[in-house]
């Protein structure tokens, strides 16, 4: 069964063309350890985010040089209060354990900055209240707008998000392993997701589905000569976000407020 869940705070990401079958993919920076797969052929990836040689030379060189330039400041201190009886030890901070006279300004290598906001992935799961679930349910998602959503699975009788997923535009998302139960759909919009939330940076609308929708799992079993067979039934659900022609679904309009509630 294919995984449901993908739960990290997005730091850095980058793509990296699949070397077996030139694919390419969206990796996440992660502080696990583990290797990166393609998507498609699950081919291992090169580790985009890994420290190389070049990234580490020019930290000893930026270190180095600050190194130099705290010597040559001392020798001119000194230098130019020879003549006095004492001289004072000029004080000291510290930045990244390179010690520097007060009066220049530390050097430090700054990490490289987080964006404000990424383009959400196809089917990406921002979150998941059953993530070793084994229910066999299956919940289709056809976003048909030019715009990026967000949907969120509402437990009708515990009134609580079970779960929470992207739907790239014009593209189709498929979640599997949906527990049994009665739920409600919501939805919102947008173009920008800000990193490690469910928020839009400038949404474009948020709906409903004005009807539950609910995931059933049965066994039947059948009887013959030589031995009993079991057949098992479960849901499988599709909607679309956008009208279409016979569809038999309708949403309403509903506020931030309430689609944040969640």
């Amino acid at each position: 069964m294919a995984e449901r869940v993908i739960q990290a705070e997005v730091v850095q990401e980058r793509i990296v063309a699949c070397p077996q079958c030139r694919r390419s993919n969206r990796l996440h920076k992660r502080t696990a350890t583990g290797v990166y797969r393609c998507g498609a052929c699950r081919a291992a990836l090169p580790n985009p985010f890994a420290a190389t040689k070049t990234t580490l030379s020019m930290r000893t060189i930026g270190i180095a040089a600050a190194a130099i330039i705290v010597l040559l400041v001392i020798i001119a201190v000194i230098g130019g209060n020879s003549s006095s009886p004492s001289v004072s030890p000029p004080s000291y901070n510290t930045s990244r354990g390179v010690s520097v006279p007060a009066a220049i300004p530390s050097i430090s290598i700054a990490p490289a900055e987080m964006p404000a906001t990424v383009i959400p992935t196809n089917n990406e799961v921002l979150s998941d209240a059953y993530p070793d679930s084994d229910a066999r349910g299956e919940f289709t998602v056809i976003n048909g707008a030019s715009h990026h959503a967000i949907a969120k699975v509402i437990d009708i009788q515990t009134d609580t998000k079970i779960l929470s997923f992207v739907i790239g535009a014009h593209q189709t998302a498929k979640i599997y392993a949906v527990p049994d139960g009665s739920y409600r759909v919501i939805f919102a919009l947008g173009d920008q997701l800000y990193a490690g939330t469910e928020r839009f940076e400038k949404p474009r609308g948020f709906s409903k589905f004005d009807r539950p929708f609910t995931f059933t799992t049965a066994t039947t079993a059948r009887d013959s000569e030589d031995a009993t067979y079991y057949r098992t039934h479960y849901t499988t659900l599709e909607v679309t976000l956008t009208p279409v022609v016979g569809g038999n679904i309708t949403t309403s309009s509903i506020s931030q407020k309430e689609f944040e509630h969640y």
